[in-house]
Order: C-alpha cells, then sequence, then structure tokens
C-alpha cells in the first residue's frame, strides 16, 4: 500500500537493562541503610533502661522496610506498563504507526443516534490504540471503539490520535426531526356520513422529534382527529396535516354531497307479539331502493313494557301493548311505527301441591240444542263457545280461568313423570290483543289466510280464559314426541285438541297440534271417544257472517 502519510518516527528506544539496573543500585543502597542501624546490648541494667529506644528503633526499621518493598512494586508495576505500552504501539511486527485519517472528514448524526467513525491507520495490517476525544460533549459524546452518540443540535470536532499523529473529523448533530413526510391522499370525494383514515409516511420513519397536527377549514363539513376523517355535510373544505416540529404541510381537498335520501320508510311488520324478556330485532325498508343515508332513530311510547336501542332491537320488558316509532335521522317527517304486543309465556314446571276441585260444567249431551245467551257469552249445554259464529262482548276480560291452569298443572306434572316437557307460549288475550294480532297477520297474509289461522277479534277461545297454545306454533309439533303425548293423553286432565287434523271446513281454522282448550274431565273424554271435533260434538256452526 502506497500513501503519502508522514513518515515520522513516533517513540524513542527504551533501554529496559538500564532501567532494571537503576532500581537494582537503589535497592542495594537501602540494604547499606539497614546494616548500618545498631544499639548497644553489653550492659543489661542499661539495655533495660533504654528499651523504649530499641522499640522504638524496630518500629523505624520496620516502616523503612515496607516502604522499600511498596516503592519497589510501584516501580516494577510502571515498569511494566511502559512495556506494554510501547510493544502494543509498536505493533506484532514492531512497527509503529506512521499515519492515521478518518474515513470520512465530516459525519452527521441525529441526536439520541449513534454512527460508528472508521479510522484508516499506515500500517493498516497491526494492532494499535487510538483514544478518541471531543470537544464539545454537550453536543456529542465518542465511545472507545469510536461509536459516536449525537445529543444535541449542534457541531463539534472528533479527533483520533495514537502517539503524535492524529486526525479530525467534524460532526454536525441534528434534531430527530423528519426531513419529510407523504399522505395517503390529497383530494377526497365523500358523502355525509363516510369516514376515511388517512395514512401518512415520515421520512425518517423512526423520527422522535415530531408533531403531526390535523385541521380542518370547516368542522361543519369535515371532522378530523388523528388522521380519521369524517364527512359532517355538504361542501368542501380542506384538511391541513403539518409537523408543528419543522412546519412542513400537506393538504387534501374535500368535496362533501349528501348522500341519496329516503323519502319514506317502514318497518318489515306492522305489529309483533313477544313473551316478557324476548328480543327482536327489528328491520326497515328504505324507499327508494337506491337509497344511501340509510339511518334512524327509534323511540318507544312505553319503557315498561318495551324497550328499544339505537340498533332498532327491542326488549319486552312487561306484558302490555305499546309502539316503536322509528324517525329518519335525515328528515323527522319521515317515520315507521311498530306495535308491540307483550305477553307472559306462562311457563311453569311446578304443579301446585294441591288443586281446587273442579269447577267444569256439567256434562251434556250433544242435542244440538241447549243454546243460550248471558251477559253477551254464548253458552252450549253450559259450555262456553267461542268461535267464528259465536262471539264474547269486547269488556269481557276474565284472564285465565283457575281450573284450566291447574288441569294444566296436573297434566304437565304428569307429561314430566312420562320424560316430556310442556309449557305454554300463549294463554289468555284480551279483546285489544287479539285485534291487534288479527289485524297484524290480515296486512301481512291477507284476510282470506290470516281468517284460517287467527281468530277475529272478540271470536278467539283465548279469550275465553280456557284456551293454551303449548310449545310450539307449528304444526310439525304434532308429529313430536311432545305433540303425540298431548294428543293421546290430553283429555285424561280436562283437555282437547280444539283444531284437529282435516277438520277445518267445520272449525273454521287449520290443523293446530298446540292448541288445547279445556272442557272438564268428563266432557273432554266423551269428545276424545266420540272421534269429534267440539262443533261436531255440540252440532254447531262455526262460519263469519259477513
Amino acid at each position: 500500500m502506497n500513501t503519502n502519510f508522514p513518515n515520522t518516527k513516533q517513540t524513542q528506544d527504551i533501554d529496559l537493562t538500564a532501567l532494571f539496573s537503576k532500581e537494582g543500585r537503589r535497592s542495594a543502597e537501602m540494604e547499606d541503610e539497614l546494616s548500618g542501624l545498631s544499639y548497644d546490648t553489653g550492659n543489661e541494667d542499661e539495655a533495660n533502661e533504654e528499651d523504649v529506644d530499641v522499640d522504638a528503633q524496630r518500629k523505624k526499621r520496620n516502616r523503612f522496610i515496607g516502604n522499600i518493598l511498596i516503592y519497589s512494586g510501584i516501580a516494577i508495576f510502571v515498569a511494566m506498563c511502559i512495556v506494554t505500552g510501547v510493544l502494543l504501539f509498536m505493533g506484532q511486527n514492531g512497527e509503529p504507526i506512521k499515519a492515521l485519517r478518518f474515513e470520512e472528514k465530516e459525519v452527521t448524526v441525529r441526536a439520541g443516534h449513534s454512527v460508528k467513525l472508521n479510522v484508516l491507520t499506515e500500517p493498516g495490517s497491526v494492532e494499535y490504540a487510538i483514544s478518541y476525544s471531543v470537544s464539545d460533549e454537550n453536543i456529542a459524546e465518542i465511545g472507545t471503539d469510536g461509536t459516536l452518540k449525537g445529543i444535541k443540535a449542534g457541531e463539534a470536532t472528533v479527533t483520533a490520535k495514537s502517539g503524535n499523529v492524529s486526525s479530525e473529523c467534524t460532526v454536525t448533530v441534528e434534531r430527530d426531526s423528519i426531513s419529510a413526510f407523504e399522505i395517503s391522499e390529497s383530494e377526497l370525494n365523500m358523502k355525509t356520513g363516510d369516514e376515511k383514515e388517512i395514512k401518512l409516511t415520515c421520512t425518517p420513519s423512526d423520527a422522535a422529534d415530531k408533531n403531526i397536527e390535523w385541521k380542518s377549514s370547516d368542522d361543519s363539513v369535515i371532522k378530523v382527529s388523528d388522521g380519521k376523517i369524517t364527512a359532517a355535510g355538504s361542501g368542501e373544505a380542506v384538511v391541513t396535516v403539518s409537523d408543528t416540529v419543522t412546519g412542513i404541510k400537506r393538504e387534501i381537498k374535500v368535496t362533501v354531497t349528501d348522500p341519496e335520501q329516503a323519502e319514506s320508510i317502514t318497518f318489515n311488520e306492522e305489529s309483533i307479539t313477544l313473551n316478557v324478556g324476548d328480543s327482536y330485532e327489528t328491520e326497515l325498508t328504505y324507499d327508494p331502493d337506491t337509497t344511501e343515508a340509510k339511518y334512524s332513530v327509534f323511540y318507544t311510547s312505553d319503557q315498561t313494557i318495551a324497550s328499544v336501542d339505537e340498533y332498532g332491537t327491542i326488549t319486552a320488558n312487561d306484558v302490555g301493548e305499546c309502539t316503536i316509532t322509528a324517525v329518519y335521522y335525515y328528515d323527522d317527517s319521515v317515520t315507521a311505527e311498530l306495535k308491540v304486543t307483550v305477553i307472559d309465556p306462562l311457563v311453569l314446571t311446578t304443579p301446585p301441591e294441591t288443586a281446587p276441585p273442579e269447577t267444569a260444567p256439567p256434562v251434556q249431551q250433544p242435542s244440538g240444542s241447549g243454546i243460550e245467551t248471558i251477559n253477551g257469552i254464548t253458552y252450549v249445554n253450559g259450555i262456553m263457545i267461542a268461535n267464528k259464529t259465536y262471539s264474547l262482548p269486547a269488556d269481557y276480560d276474565p284472564g285465565v280461568q283457575d281450573d284450566a291452569i291447574n288441569a294444566f298443572y296436573e297434566m304437565q306434572a304428569a307429561a314430566y313423570e312420562d320424560g316430556i316437557s310442556l309449557y305454554i307460549v300463549s294463554g289468555y288475550r284480551s279483546y285489544d290483543t287479539q285485534y291487534y294480532i288479527y289485524w297484524d297477520y290480515v296486512a301481512s297474509d291477507g284476510q282470506a289466510e290470516a281468517d284460517r289461522y287467527s281468530a277475529r277479534p272478540g271470536h278467539s277461545e283465548h279469550q275465553t280464559g280456557y284456551a293454551f297454545d303449548l310449545n310450539s306454533l307449528d304444526q310439525s309439533f304434532g308429529d313430536t314426541p311432545e305433540g303425540i303425548w298431548l294428543k293421546e293423553n290430553c283429555y285424561k286432565y280436562g283437555f282437547i285438541i280444539r283444531y284437529p287434523k282435516e277438520k277445518e271446513s267445520v272449525t273454521g281454522y287449520m290443523y293446530e297440534p298446540w292448541h288445547v282448550r279445556y272442557l272438564g274431565k268428563d266432557i273432554a273424554t266423551s269428545v276424545y271417544n266420540s272421534g269429534l271435533c267440539l262443533e261436531e260434538y255440540l252440532g254447531i256452526t262455526s262460519k263469519y257472517q259477513e
């Protein structure tokens, strides 16, 4: 390697033999001084008188010997250090470092970050010792291995030295701030209510000394927070993104338009019936179909009966009726209503300890006669009748009949012993409740179809307080173990399947294997054994007078 480094010898030859000979002469001189120390021991009495002087001389001699050993050790240690330093400096081949220089004369580093400074030497293949220093340690720090760490913004000089040769490097420490940043969008078109996340990329990405601020020129059009842009209303606005440390800025031009709004909204159902404790997720239809802004606020007319959350989920709280109203967010004149009826499912599992005596009407033979009306209620051979031909007064409100519910307790307990679980899903219904239920079905399926499975108000057996719907309102229930057990055993406890299969032309209603009517054990047994429906058994009709 051919360099232009100065070839100045940096060390002097050291005579190690002379160095150690000098130390040896000094030790010999000390021994001579020790041999010259003596005291008189010829006279015993005088020796006793001079004991104190002898002890003092002995201590003095011991201290002198100790000092000799200490200084000799120090001298040897210093000599060894000198030899070691010379060997290190000379290198393995005994050659001194002739020249050195920094690989880079100027270095830039960010505050809080480090960089390794490289030094080139001549010769370059030897082991050497280099010391480093920095002109201002408040600006930067330098390690023994040449690693430089920036402390704060400013300039300093780093010096590398070996013997009499040295080199300097100018260090510039910059703030740990960004030099630039980019944003993922520079222009946006949004609809009112839309949200957009903006991605920001900083250079350098690990800069610690930065403070990014987001500002909207018009909060009524655009709201912005930490890169999240929300379209608040129609119009135009500019989002400014800036770093307050460096002053670097970027802008996003945003145009917001209102989405197509609905002209009307409707619930998918006009009315619903829920059991206490049930939840129901409503669905809204927005017209026209192209409506983009689909958001409504929900209210309830009676929180104690049914509550509704912000998503339109209804919770049935107590028996009664209320109205759920949806108000279109963008136009409060656009609304929709849903009628809600909450009933008690009467889920019973434990029969009473003692059942009261039956108070069922006495057994009557079917004759087609014996029809009488008392207080607007029709009795046929003593049996209260509510069907399409015979109705009940609107104000008739008996609730669940005691003899009917206690008979159900007895049947429920017997079924449980056979591994069958029976429970009531719908019991007594008032005239008003039936009104909402029936007309909801009419709105959904049309009156002709609704008349096949739902009674008109005043014509429902549920208003008598003697009828129950059990377990499942589905015709497949008749083929389940519970449905089969009910059909074969309910008469033993005073009940009949009120609307049997293939009797729709007589009863006026389609097959309902879940619907039972209490008649008392004797009459129920007689009807069951006859194989007839109740209308056939009593010789009556079930047809509306249109």
